[in-house]
């Protein structure tokens, strides 16, 4: 984000497993988790995902918003 000059509020973690939001939490960001990948949804969820989405097309929406 330093190097590319993105504010926390302009930058979003999608990932598939918990070490994922662990890391955008640490880094202050909003967080999106995938529930086709590693980890499951229910496991994202208790991670503390600010969303949990369950296909692409989710995803794409949640970027938006």
């Amino acid at each position: 984000m330093d190097r590319l000059k993105f504010e926390p509020s302009q930058t979003v973690y999608v990932g598939d497993m918990v070490h994922d939001i662990d890391a955008g939490k640490r880094a202050g960001v909003h967080t999106i988790g995938v529930s086709w990948g590693y980890d499951p949804k229910e496991k994202l969820v208790a991670a503390g995902a600010d969303k949990v989405v369950d296909n692409l097309g989710d995803l794409m929406l949640a970027l938006l918003e």
